[in-house]
């Protein structure tokens, strides 16, 4: 019996230089780690999806902020946090 196909990826691979990237470093600059963590999870979100992710941006960064935890993210800096990710 065949397995059945998975949705998405199970794994991305990662740079090693990750944190030399002056976009990342950028990130870090104005948000410290919860900007990276943000954007690990929204990377996180797209991959096992496949390659792109359909769905309000307001729904996301509700879903990232519970993922990380209330306690330590508000749903409007992870939102806040996306769309600066689109302009860096």
């Amino acid at each position: 019996m065949a397995r059945p196909a998975k949705k998405g990826l199970t794994y991305f691979p990662k740079d090693v230089d990750y944190y030399n990237d002056y976009k990342i470093m950028e990130l870090l600059e104005k948000y410290g780690p919860l900007g990276v963590t943000i954007y690990d999870v929204v990377l996180c979100e797209i991959y096992r999806n496949g390659y792109y992710l359909a769905e309000p941006i307001e729904r996301v960064a509700a879903n990232i902020a519970r993922v990380i935890g209330n306690k330590w993210v508000q749903k409007r800096l992870v939102l806040q946090v996306i769309l600066d990710c689109g302009d860096i």
